[in-house]
């Protein structure tokens, strides 16, 4: 061993500048927001009849992303002129000030798509891990709504004929209903689509022939290796991305933002863009 390696070695001077690098990846890479794209094909939608799906989860406002640049990547999004976007939970969580949950549903309620904008409770939306909220889930709600943002809680809504969008009540909430007592009992005649913040009861969708689920949640394991350990204790079914089952398929996203501190050094941060393409029978 040479003087400097030995040196380093026993200043522990090492440890520090590794430490420091890890840090430093992980600082930059919360802040760097991708786009990822998936493609799914179904014979319900007849072909050159296709749906584009804009997906956005766990924002966390405030954390790693302000209402500014959220502006900015919702304006990346409106350019792809999607059909749809889906809020898929805890793009509000406990240190979200009043005032940037009023501007976030403004720049969320002023996106112009097809069908509109549709959001679900994560399990930090509804402020359940502070005694001293910001605003209560019911000031949110109304926020949210007379921004034109539609929530939805254990509710379907028929957005075309061929179309059924389902958005659940998050899994921490006891009065969350089973899929089954949400579904419409014709619901096989139609694309249906599930919005669910946890990425959990994956037999539940596959035995009630659900096409597609989204969900957030896990943000891929925001610090390695908790993602992956998670997954392994069966915490969550999926860590992230994507997984197809006899009847269905589900589609985990990382999130556009980060939880607690503005780390992330698994995974990356992202909004997808899903194209559903209609196919021969």
């Amino acid at each position: 061993m040479g003087k400097n390696s030995k040196f380093l070695h026993e200043s522990g001077l090492l440890v520090f500048l590794v430490t420091a690098l890890i840090f430093g990846y992980g600082y930059m890479n919360i802040h760097h927001v991708k786009k990822t794209t998936y493609i799914v094909r179904t014979k319900k939608m007849k072909q050159g009849k296709d749906l584009k799906i804009a997906l956005i989860s766990d924002l966390h406002l405030g954390a790693t992303m302000n209402t500014n640049h959220l502006e900015q990547y919702m304006k990346k999004i409106q350019k792809q002129k999607p059909d749809l976007l889906l809020l898929a939970g805890d793009i509000f969580d406990e240190n979200t000030k009043k005032s940037e949950m009023k501007k976030a549903a403004q720049i969320f309620g002023s996106f112009s798509s097809t069908y509109g904008t549709f959001y679900v409770y994560g399990n930090h939306d509804s402020n359940l891990y502070t005694k001293k909220p910001y605003y209560t889930a019911a000031q949110l709600r109304k926020t949210l709504e007379i921004s034109y943002v539609h929530v939805l809680e254990d509710q379907q809504i028929h957005l075309t004929k061929h179309l059924i969008l389902i958005g659940r009540k998050d899994a921490s909430d006891i009065n969350r209903k089973s899929l089954q007592q949400i579904l419409p009992y014709d619901h096989g005649k139609a694309f249906c689509i599930v919005m669910d913040h946890q990425p959990i009861a994956l037999k539940e969708i596959s035995n009630q022939k659900v096409d597609l689920q989204v969900s957030g949640h896990t943000h891929a394991g925001q610090i390695w290796p908790t993602g992956q350990l998670m997954q392994f204790m069966g915490i969550s079914d999926l860590n992230y991305g994507e997984k197809t089952m006899k009847n269905s398929r589900l589609i985990v996203t990382s999130g556009i933002g980060g939880w607690g501190y503005p780390i992330r050094t698994g995974g990356h941060c992202e909004y997808v863009m899903i194209h559903i393409l209609g196919c021969k029978k």
